[in-house]
């Protein structure tokens, strides 16, 4: 039998596991309520299918947000070309690691009418810092006054995961949308079809 010491520092160590066993459910419980949504987020939802996206394309087209340097923009500049929408944050890891996927696609000639559309997510402070030392080959817009949530809402996002893609045919219609990264090879796959015609 152990010791009264043994069994002291026995009872201190099952307390402090199951103080962190707490602590640890309670900060992936709380944690995303806080901050918004994680990094975390948008890995567990990539087997989620998103829901349906209920924004008409008047709607849609009529969606105003500034770039990065505070010039506003309407998705109506780029209607009549396939776009692809794709919510992203600095903080967002997943969504970091898929810039270059996005990158390579919206330089290849075969896709070059296609509209790459980043929304970022984020303040503008951090996205100008994110693309001084990041050159993007797309257009990147700025979430202002909850316009880009409600926006990813309304295509079928409501949890706010990233990263989450739209795309969107001529027509200005939502044909597809996507929780998680593209993977090299895939958008290039889900876009041809638009270009050959709808």
């Amino acid at each position: 039998m152990p010791s009264a010491p043994s069994q002291h520092r026995l009872i201190v160590m099952l307390a402090c596991a199951a103080g962190f066993g707490l602590l640890s459910t309670w900060w992936l419980h709380q944690a995303p309520e806080a901050n918004g949504p994680t990094a975390l987020d948008g890995l567990l939802s990539q087997n989620k299918a998103p829901k349906p996206a209920t924004i008409s394309q008047g709607a849609l087209m009529a969606i105003s947000l500034a770039d990065p340097s505070g010039h506003a923009h309407t998705l109506a500049e780029w209607q009549g070309r396939p776009i692809v929408i794709n919510f992203w944050a600095t903080w967002c890891l997943p969504c970091v690691e898929e810039i270059p996927t996005l990158a390579k696609f919206a330089i290849q000639k075969q896709f070059s009418d296609v509209a790459v559309i980043g929304i970022a997510m984020d303040s503008p402070k951090d996205v100008q810092s994110f693309l001084k030392s990041h050159t993007l080959p797309y257009s990147i817009l700025q979430e202002s006054g909850g316009v880009a949530e409600n926006l990813a809402n309304r295509l079928g996002n409501p949890a706010g995961s990233l990263p989450f893609s739209a795309i969107i045919n001529r027509r200005g219609v939502v044909v597809e949308t996507r929780l998680g990264p593209w993977k090299e090879g895939e958008l290039e796959a889900h876009v041809l079809p638009l270009l050959a015609g709808d």
